[in-house]
This record gives structure tokens, C-alpha cells and sequence, in this order.
């Protein structure tokens, strides 16, 4: 697929594929939307498992 003018000559239009950008911007946004319907469950650590695991690393 080639990039061509926003608005495509009459032969560009009959040898090349064009697209609205704008459309496939739109369509991944909903793709996007559709796949993530419903957010991720967060865990919750607690501030002691926090800590604990930021001392390991720092000593690793």
C-alpha cells in the first residue's frame, strides 16, 4: 500500500489503494475499547510487601 494524496486523482484511484486515515485511527480506538471492555483487576500489596521487596533489590 503507498501513501497518496488526501484526495486521489481519478488513475490513482484505479491503480492504487487508499485509505482514510481517520477511519483506522477510529477502528483501533474502538478495537482497543472492544478488547479492554472491562479493567484489569488491581491487587493490592501491602505497604510491608512493598518495602520488603524494594530492600531485596537494592541488596541484589
Amino acid at each position: 500500500m503507498e501513501l497518496t494524496a488526501a484526495l486521489p486523482t481519478d488513475t490513482e484511484r484505479r491503480t492504487k489503494v487508499t485509505v482514510d486515515h481517520a477511519a483506522v485511527d477510529r477502528l483501533f480506538v474502538a478495537l482497543f475499547v472492544q478488547a479492554h471492555a472491562t479493567p484489569p483487576v488491581q491487587e493490592q500489596a501491602s505497604a510491608t510487601t512493598r518495602t520488603a521487596g524494594h530492600a531485596q533489590e537494592a541488596h541484589a
